[in-house]
């Protein structure tokens, strides 16, 4: 009898220091918290842009002008047939919002072998090739923690090759050149996915100026597309393994 009474007392003993401990620990933890929150560094408003959500404000960890490069590929239509182009695009980010710089396209269909209205009579086939470059202005209307949508224009000159082959393509009988003046309009949205790398995907439309480009050029070179990039910053990559800043900054 005595030993259970020994023993429920030794049980009720060990309840309450776990009681008390378990109490201790978690106060430890609180002030851990609030140790870290008290710790956690506030930075100073940078600089203020408009956006159609309302005013949008910046600290002193975002830069007012950097470089930036991104790759870009582009779905269109080419002369009623698919086309994809490939390039990328260099310049210089203003303020958080404003983009602008040279962009460069290269179509990815020079060895396909494709029928070409009023090029394509008396010959087996035709092998297109078509590339442009030029300047670009874009400026994000909507911009949220990781996501921003943007409003973009460019113009540019480009050319169009295209080598006629007979006699089931062994050799070329004769190489065109023609050359054209481009507009391009688009929407595009972002998705900020880690703090180095950014996907970018929209929709926009291409069309050739008529004043400055031969009118059988214009059916071929207006065209919808879609587009899809992903822009990467090498520095940043590396930095933010040694800055939190860099990694809280998009």
């Amino acid at each position: 009898m005595q030993m259970r009474r020994a023993a429920n007392i030794i049980i009720r003993v060990f309840g309450i220091l776990i009681f008390f401990i378990s109490i201790s620990a978690h106060a430890q933890e609180r002030k851990k918290e609030e140790k870290k929150k008290a710790e956690k560094k506030t930075y100073e408003p940078s600089f203020t842009v408009h956006t159609l959500r309302g005013p949008v404000t910046f600290d002193t960890r975002y830069s007012k002008f950097r470089i930036e490069t991104s790759f870009d590929s582009k779905y269109t239509w080419f002369s009623r047939n698919d086309a994809r182009y490939f390039g990328g695009k260099l310049g210089c980010n203003i303020r958080r919002v404003t983009r602008m710089g040279y962009s460069f396209y290269s179509f990815l269909g020079g060895s396909n072998y494709r029928e070409v209205e009023q090029r394509s009579a008396g010959f087996d086939h035709v092998n297109v090739m078509s590339w442009y470059q030029g300047c670009y202005l874009e400026r994000s209307v909507i911009v949220l923690p990781r996501t921003e949508l943007s409003l973009g224009g460019s113009y540019g000159t480009g050319r169009l090759r295209f080598k006629r082959y007979v006699d089931s393509g062994k050799e070329y009988f004769d190489l065109e050149k023609l050359k054209y003046h481009c507009a391009e309009a688009y929407m595009q949205g972002t998705l900020r996915a880690t703090y180095f790398m950014t996907l970018t995907g929209g929709i926009g439309y291409r069309w050739a100026l008529p004043e400055k480009t031969e009118p059988v050029l214009t059916s071929w070179v207006n065209s919808p597309y879609v587009n899809f990039s992903v822009g990467i910053s090498v520095w940043r990559m590396f930095a933010g393994i040694f800055s939190q800043n860099i990694r809280e900054v998009y």
